[in-house]
């Protein structure tokens, strides 16, 4: 079950027309206290089925976004 933060949080990054702006890590610190921490619940909650429910379209481009990241980590690590 999904509380409300969780929804605020998924809202919020849905919002957001770029995960790369400057802005972002302000707005998460503004709305919830811990830019960090407000990601870690993000990055938990797009693996979440009621999160996949709630908001599909956020969850599938925020674990595009995760795994291209990994796989660049990994590629740099490997070279």
């Amino acid at each position: 079950m999904l509380t409300q933060l969780d929804r605020d949080l998924l809202d919020v990054v849905g919002a957001l027309p770029s995960l790369a702006e400057a802005s972002t890590a302000h707005v998460m610190h503004d709305r919830f206290g811990s830019s960090t921490r407000a990601w870690q619940q993000v990055n938990a909650l797009i693996d979440y089925p009621p999160a996949m429910a709630y908001a599909p379209d956020t969850c599938a481009r925020l674990r595009r976004v995760r795994d291209r990241r990994t796989n660049l980590r990994a590629r740099a690590r490997s070279t």
